[in-house]
């Protein structure tokens, strides 16, 4: 008997190293687990180049940037051989008639007067006219030498004669010479010769003015052997393409720059034909690449010029980043900026944070300084990279430390049972940046994570607890980052599991009750406690019943305003809210119980003659409610993750609150989740013959249907299936399970 009394003792022992080894685990927190690695960050940096160059005899000024986002902070330009480039001078551009050159009447040709005042080069002419229409021979342009004493043409051609462009439609022709004839000060005759034609319908008419701006021009006509003598008033129309050589100053002809929609004056060089231009101060973003500079000056003719310029450009471009966070240690950040060479005296600037410390700059592997030309300024928080230590090719990396901000992590409880939901809010330094969480379980494997985009200084988090936990101490890892700052917080959190025992335990237990089946105290003390088990779930549900029946009215109140931005009524009586707002605002400073104590929130009672007031602070915003009785303390939890889950929806709304209460309705969704309301609303019956009821949920769907049945009515109140005086929890359940189910649904009066 006593062998058999130490064996069972030992077993039992046994059984208990064995179940609390399986349920108990160690905690302990791997490094990786406490550390985030952020690598999607980008940093402005700026890259400064000067840009040098010589352009000769052009008309336009382009200069071509490295790309369309660099901008020009600096503008200098020299120019030299300033002229007057092609224009087109009108002599006579009015017809009165027409000379015709033709066989017959030995008009084998007409010349006209040039008279040319300075040193010029003539690229073409523009003659007036048309030819007939079966003419096919080719005439000649040119420009010949001038017979003072006959006023007419002379043997002498300048330049090479070009072939006469001409139609049969009456206009304006282009007579281009092949190459720009050059012609000093003097008289000349531009001449179109005819001596090749021979037929009758080789006819070219030339058109001319008898009432000449020019009168004094000499007109002559070629009989095939020699020129006529020049006669005056019948000008021929033409016009010169040509140009100048005479060198011009720019402030002789108001020469300008024009940028940004602003004029800069050129201003004289030294040497005749010269300037210049200086603007020391620009953040010009050009529209174009190449960069477009207009030219303008007081004369109708382009002008020609050389020009050297020299500029300082400006650009800004975004290096990749990363960020090491860790509990307990200083923040690591990492910037690797591609770097390359642009143009000469290339140069990069970056102003890193003004928390930001301990910065490091590798180039290719190797720590740089100052002696290297790089310049890390710490008064002025910026790193400068001079030009003769950007090496072609080569690697970069700038790396800095920063200390943890400060964060204000809030938890309502820190113990937690399977299928609750931890719900905890964050204090942020700033709305910027994201945060990321964690949740550790004691293994050290990550059960959940969670990344948002910061959108408060307050902001709050939960999950739900699985229904199946490990139980033990977690911890829950909170990160905050933004470009330049971060923390790390963390939070040790409990989750306590009823015990229960896996399926191989299960047999071991049944081996070990077969051996110790004589002693029978245990099982006394197993029943004992389902059965107290027991009677708190059915007191849990009756609480449930009796606290949401007890409800007359909710709302929520704006702290700051006093207003009320929703409200419902479940009593049927006229409530007037704003009343009861001013009214619980007066009294709120006076004497009152407290029920209920938070980080973020406090529940006060008050009785007003047969009511019972609950009034919840929390953050910017009240919640009140009217009740019959005083109720449950589980009434007075679903209170508290009801205010936090309005917070998380609407507290945005209510810090920016504009006396709008239309963005708030949905807050009667949040009610009906936390509050259980639907058990106080009228009900329909919708049939659904896939669901299967229980003998208990079938009889109060039957009851249902027959109250509606003899009240010729369409819905009914769960009241009306409750006994007033007694309620029954297994009845209780059937109708919390019909409504869950979608059996009983809301009915819209």
């Amino acid at each position: 008997m006593k062998m058999f009394k130490k064996s069972t003792f030992f077993l039992l022992i046994a059984l208990f190293i064995l179940v609390t080894a399986y349920y108990t685990g160690n905690r302990v927190y791997a490094q990786e687990n406490e550390q985030l690695e952020i690598t999607d960050l980008k940093y402005p940096m700026y890259e400064y180049a000067d840009k040098i160059d010589q352009v000769n005899n052009t008309q336009s000024i382009g200069i071509a940037l490295p790309s369309d986002t660099w901008n020009v902070t600096k503008f200098e330009l020299n120019f030299t051989d300033i002229k007057l480039g092609k224009e087109t001078k009108e002599f006579e551009v009015y017809d009165s008639g027409f000379k015709v050159i033709e066989k017959f009447g030995n008009n084998y040709g007409y010349g006209v007067q040039i008279n040319i005042s300075e040193p010029s080069i003539v690229y073409g002419t523009y003659i007036y006219g048309f030819k007939n229409e079966y003419t096919d021979k080719v005439l000649k342009v040119q420009i010949n030498g001038y017979d003072p004493v006959k006023n007419a043409p002379n043997d002498t051609v300048y330049g090479t004669p070009t072939d006469l462009n001409i139609t049969k439609n009456l206009g304006w022709f282009y007579q281009k010479f092949e190459n720009p004839i050059n012609l000093s000060i003097g008289k000349y005759f531009l001449v179109v010769d005819g001596s090749i034609i021979f037929a009758a319908q080789d006819k070219y008419y030339w058109a001319y003015n008898a009432y000449a701006q020019f009168p004094n021009l000499h007109v002559s006509r070629y009989d095939g052997n020699t020129w006529s003598d020049g006669v005056k008033n019948s000008t021929l129309l033409y016009k010169l393409v040509q140009s100048t050589e005479r060198i011009y100053n720019p402030q002789e002809i108001n020469m300008t720059i024009e940028i940004e929609n602003t004029y800069y004056n050129i201003l004289n060089g030294i040497n005749n034909g010269t300037g210049y231009v200086k603007i020391p101060k620009l953040n010009y973003s050009p529209d174009t690449n190449p960069l477009q500079i207009p030219i303008k000056s007081n004369t109708s003719t382009t002008l020609n010029f050389s020009y050297s310029y020299s500029l300082r450009i400006k650009n800004k471009f975004d290096a990749d980043g990363s960020v090491i966070l860790e509990l307990d240690q200083e923040i690591r950040w990492r910037i690797e900026p591609l770097i390359s060479r642009i143009e000469g005296n290339y140069s990069i600037e970056f102003y890193y944070p003004d928390n930001w410390n301990d910065i490091k700059i590798y180039r290719n592997g190797l720590v740089v300084n100052s002696e290297l030309n790089v310049v890390i300024n710490t008064d002025e928080k910026y790193i400068y990279l001079e030009s003769d230590s950007i090496i072609t090719g080569a690697t970069w990396l700038i790396t800095a430390l920063s200390s943890q901000e400060i964060l204000d992590m809030n938890f309502p409880i820190i113990e937690f049972e399977p299928n609750q939901d931890l719900r905890f809010s964050i204090e942020l330094p700033q709305v910027n940046g994201y945060v990321s969480w964690k949740l550790i379980d004691p293994w050290d494997f990550e059960l959940f994570n969670e990344t948002k985009e910061v959108s408060s200084i307050i902001m709050t988090f939960s999950y739900q607890i699985p229904e199946n936990p490990h139980k033990g101490d977690y911890m829950v890892v909170f990160f905050w980052y933004s470009d330049h700052k971060a923390s790390v917080i963390s939070q040790d959190i409990k989750i306590t599991v009823p015990f229960t025992l896996d399926p191989q335990f299960i047999i071991l237990i049944v081996i070990i009750i077969g051996i110790v089946s004589t002693v029978s105290t245990g099982s006394y003390i197993t029943i004992k406690r389902v059965r107290n088990k027991i009677q708190r779930n059915r007191k849990k549900l009756v609480d449930k019943c009796t606290d949401v029946l007890s409800m007359n009215y909710f709302m929520v109140v704006d702290k700051e305003s006093g207003l009320c931005v929703y409200e419902e009524n479940f009593s049927g009586k006229n409530i007037d809210s704003a009343l009861i707002s001013g009214f619980l605002d007066a009294i709120r400073s006076f004497g009152f119980e407290l029920i209920g104590s938070y980080q973020q929130s406090k529940t006060i009672k008050l009785e007003y003659k047969d009511s019972k007031i609950l009034m919840v602070e929390f953050k910017n915003f009240r919640v009140v409610l009217i009740m019959k009785e005083n109720p449950s303390s589980d009434f007075l939890k679903s209170i508290t993750n009801l205010s936090y889950e309005i917070d998380e929806e609407y507290g945005h709304l209510l810090s920016n609150f504009n006396n709008d209460v239309t963005p708030f309705k949905g807050i009667k969704i949040i009610v009906k989740k936390h509050l259980n309301t639907s058990f106080l609303a009228p009900l329909r019956i919708v049939e659904n013959k896939n669901i299967k009821l229980n003998s208990t949920e079938k009889n109060e769907y039957n009851r249902a249907l027959d109250f509606m049945k003899k009240n010729y009515l369409d819905y009914f109140f769960t009241s009306f299936l409750l006994n007033q005086h007694e309620y029954e929890p297994s009845k209780i359940r059937a109708i919390f399970n019909l409504i869950e189910k979608n059996i009983f649904q809301l009915y819209n009066i």
